[in-house]
Parts: structure tokens; C-alpha cells; sequence
């Protein structure tokens, strides 16, 4: 079993605004850590909205929203599912170009536990081996 997130970083800069700037400078769309704040997310609440109900039509089924610890930084995250089910859609997601593009840095990460045959946890790999 495995849940995945979409983590990514909303600014309020427009594509013009930042490519103007180079992508450099840009505004976050939250000013301070909205870290679980229960009205962190209404600044960006339109935004998110679509994210879930789009995720939602494509077969994911999505377990919650909230903003995350970095300045204008968000999370999307899924309901826990069989390995093999739950990665292919991310990736056939991909295939079909869905989602706008902007000049956030977007990421889709995975949350699961190996276990041996008898059920024992296997120890974490080494640090490199996990960002690879």
C-alpha cells in the first residue's frame, strides 16, 4: 500500500509578470507558514478546488488539501491504495499532458511501507538512496 501527494508552490505573479523576471523574485501566493492553519488555504481555495475536483474525474481519490510549511507552498494529498494501481495514474496523467504548467516547481511523491514476509517493517534505505 502506497499514498501519494502533489506538492507544489502557488504565486501570484502572472506567466508574463514572471517570465519578465526570469522566473527569479517571484511573490507566493501565502506570506507566512500556513502549515495546517485552517484559513491558510482560503487565499488559494479557487486553485485548489480545481486541483481536487480534476484529480477526482481522473480516478484519484483525494484525502485532503492543505498548505504546507514554505511560503506559498500546498499539498494535494490521496487516500492510500495498492502500489501498482496507484502509481500508474500520476504517470498516465502525464501521458495525457493534463494540468497547467506554471513557474512553480511541481512535485509527486510517494508514502509507503516495504514490509518482509512475516510482516516485519524493513529499516529505511540510506538517505542517498531515497532521493534518487
Amino acid at each position: 500500500m502506497v499514498g501519494t501527494e502533489l506538492e507544489f508552490i502557488v504565486y501570484s505573479d502572472t506567466f508574463e509578470q514572471a517570465a519578465a523576471k526570469d522566473y527569479r523574485d517571484l511573490v507566493p501566493a501565502n506570506q507566512y507558514n500556513v502549515d495546517y492553519s485552517i484559513l491558510g488555504t482560503s487565499r488559494v481555495e479557487p486553485l485548489l478546488r480545481r486541483i481536487r475536483v480534476e484529480m477526482a474525474g481522473a480516478g484519484l481519490y483525494v484525502e485532503s488539501a492543505k498548505g504546507e510549511c514554505n511560503l506559498g507552498q500546498h499539498e494535494i494529498a490521496f487516500r492510500y491504495a495498492e502500489a501498482v494501481d496507484h502509481l500508474r495514474q500520476p504517470l498516465d496523467l502525464q501521458d495525457r499532458g493534463e494540468g497547467d504548467r506554471g513557474p512553480g516547481r511541481e512535485q509527486h511523491h510517494v508514502h509507503g511501507q516495504a514490509e518482509r514476509p512475516r510482516g516485519q517493517l524493513l529499516p529505511h534505505p540510506p538517505v542517498a538512496a531515497r532521493h534518487l
